[in-house]
């Protein structure tokens, strides 16, 4: 009797080692699809944003239709057409972001945020991006001009 307790002991000890499954992987994050559908390619690489444009767009309240004129390389105009989404500015106004969506691209948004230094001058950054498509444009300086250049997804978003 007593020589069988040791093997029974290491079989029992086998059987719950092989039905216990301690450490399953689990993603937790779902996987990156690199080949989500590009919504700008009739569009060029780099699309030129006068200020005077920004401008305007920044002044615009929630729940306005609006549009965004811009130029391309080739001086062929381009508009961005949408609705104000929202619009918040800081109590001294030296913050201002607005959120418009625009259908005829998908429902990507552009974002624009301004800041106004304290000497006056302002700065704008912003970018149209669409979850669900693999391209998007940021907004750049360059020189005295804004840009909209042409970027990939994943190059701005981490997933």
């Amino acid at each position: 009797m007593k020589n069988l307790r040791i093997p029974m002991l290491c079989l029992c000890i086998v059987i719950v080692q092989l039905c216990v499954t301690a450490q399953e992987s689990h993603p937790l994050a779902p996987k990156t699809d690199l080949n989500k559908p590009k919504i700008f390619n009739a569009l060029p690489e780099r699309i030129k944003v006068s200020v005077v444009a920004l401008d305007a767009l920044i002044e615009k309240q929630t729940g306005n239709t609006t549009s965004v004129e811009t130029l391309t390389d080739n001086q062929e105009a381009l508009r961005f057409e949408g609705s104000i989404l929202f619009s918040v500015n800081d109590v001294q106004s030296k913050l201002k972001s607005i959120m418009l969506q625009l259908p005829s691209f998908g429902g990507a948004r552009f974002t624009l945020t301004q800041l106004t230094h304290a000497d006056g001058t302002k700065e704008y950054a912003g970018r149209i991006l669409s979850f669900q498509h693999g391209d998007a444009y940021i907004l750049e300086k360059h020189k005295d001009d804004y840009y909209l250049i042409k970027k990939n997804f994943y190059d701005l978003v981490n997933e």
